[in-house]
């Protein structure tokens, strides 16, 4: 809600939604059900992006994977856009935080919005330190 905060004080040319989903993990019951809604009210979505397990680690040996498909041309200039940007704060504040790409969606959120053609990226974390 951060994010929300600090973008109030922006001249946003488009309309930004902060959306929480359930049912991820029972076959993204809710994000499906969002980009339905959307498309039939003619909501025109620009972009997705997927915070799933962000910042997540145990320790402080975490990272980022942006995760997108390259079948949509605006996914690639999104996730090369994504990694510029991390180089830069590594950059600016010696972060050190890693970061990857990967181009093989599944399984989280992000994925209904690509089905409907929709460009989306994920954010996830590199830690396996995951509980349970």
């Amino acid at each position: 809600m951060l994010v929300a905060k600090k973008l109030r004080d922006f001249d946003m040319q488009r309309t930004v939604h902060f959306v929480f989903f359930t049912g991820q993990q029972q076959g993204a019951v809710g994000s499906t059900h969002y980009v339905a809604a959307a498309q039939e009210e003619g909501v025109d979505i620009k972009l997705a992006l997927i915070m799933d397990m962000t910042a997540y680690s145990a320790g402080w040996d975490h990272g980022v994977i942006f995760e997108g498909t390259l079948t949509n041309a605006d996914n690639r200039g999104l996730l090369e856009q994504a990694v510029t940007n991390l180089n830069a704060v590594n950059d600016n504040f010696r972060s050190g935080l890693s970061h990857e790409i990967s181009y093989d969606s599944f399984g989280s959120d992000h994925v209904p919005f690509q089905k409907a053609g929709i460009a989306a990226i994920l954010l996830t974390s590199q830690s396996t330190d995951f509980p349970g």
